[in-house]
């Protein structure tokens, strides 16, 4: 009895687990979080992570598709989200080989109909160490709509750019090896400096940072440009980061595509936007000189609608602090469940 006790355990094991398969398959598309993923097109890669139950590690789970709801629109087992892109234009890449659309129907092999590979662009991440940015291993790859592949041609390798209906917009060629994508349609390799995939052509280093910002616009049309001194500035959209030298502006605020000043905020010591410019108010962070943090609702005249204290996070209709709520209006609502 005692020899076969482990086996009883093993089989309850499995028995449970494909239960709970089971159950999750008459269940329904599951749900997740819509406010933890990176959307791109309008749907997010979910990865799902296997833990081993007699061992200290993880390895790849299903692969799922979630819509802005965070409800599961498609589930991939059998790959992994380094494996796939970005959904751009309706489609996204898979494995090198695929192009599937958002309901995970296949609709290209390019290795079988033009005999091509197509280039995965990893993301990276700098975690601090040296030797520079990593390889992102729990994010999907760079996909903007123009697709990279490469191709043998008499022993040597090219690569050329189509476009999403797989038309060339530029045929294999040895000037395209090696590109990295910069992100907003940008990209460099050392050959022949940085590219522009949307107007097809390689620019200087001066033009592509001024490309580079104007595609970080929001839809309002006004961007945070913080300040560092010496008329350098940080900026950013959603993930995308950059930096530029601007020589004629040296405050830290909201410019529009003329980098006029809009709403100078450079008396805080530290600020940032925390959405965009919604009927012309912004949600902000910023600290003040007795670096004391607080999170309002400024409009473009640079007046608070309101200033308060604990901030939690906002969403379309809600911005959220422990003792109360705002609506984007300004009002406030005192509420014990928010």
């Amino acid at each position: 009895m005692k020899n076969k006790l482990p086996v009883y355990i093993l089989l309850i094991f499995i028995l449970l687990f494909v239960s709970a398969c089971e159950k999750n398959e008459q269940e329904g598309p599951r749900k997740f979080n819509p406010n933890k993923h990176e959307y791109h097109d309008g749907v997010a890669w979910v990865q799902i992570y296997d833990s081993h139950l007699f061992d200290s590690y993880t390895t790849y789970g299903d692969l799922i598709c979630i819509d802005e709801d965070g409800v599961e629109l498609f589930c991939m087992p059998d790959v992994n989200i380094c494996q796939v892109s970005n959904f751009s234009n309706g489609i996204a890449l898979v494995d090198g080989k695929y192009i599937i659309d958002k309901s995970a129907k296949l609709i290209h092999n390019l290795e079988k109909e033009l005999g091509v590979t197509i280039e995965m662009f990893p993301r990276y991440k700098y975690d601090g160490f040296p030797g520079g940015p990593t390889k992102d291993t729990n994010s999907e790859c760079y996909f903007d709509g123009f697709i990279f592949v490469t191709q043998e041609i008499e022993g040597v390798e090219m690569t050329g750019m189509l476009n999403s209906n797989l038309e060339w917009i530029v045929e294999p060629t040895a000037q395209f090896k090696d590109m990295k994508p910069k992100d907003n349609y940008l990209y460099y390799n050392g050959i022949m400096g940085y590219y522009d995939a949307l107007t097809n052509e390689f620019i200087d280093e001066d033009e592509y940072r001024i490309r580079h910002m104007l595609r970080c616009f929001p839809e309002s049309g006004i961007i945070f440009l913080e300040c560092q001194g010496n008329h350098k500035f940080t900026y950013s959209l959603g993930s995308v980061q950059g930096k530029i030298y601007l020589e004629n502006i040296d405050k830290t605020g909201f410019y529009n595509r003329d980098l006029d000043l809009i709403l100078d905020l450079s008396e805080y010591p530290s600020v940032k936007p925390l959405s965009d410019f919604k009927s012309n108010k912004c949600l902000i962070s910023f600290e003040n000189v007795r670096e004391e943090s607080y999170v309002g609702l400024i409009n473009l005249e640079g007046k608070f609608i309101f200033i308060n204290t604990g901030y939690l996070g906002h969403d379309s209709e809600k911005i959220k602090f422990k003792d109360c709520y705002f609506d984007w209006e300004g009002i406030c609502y005192k509420t014990d469940n928010i």
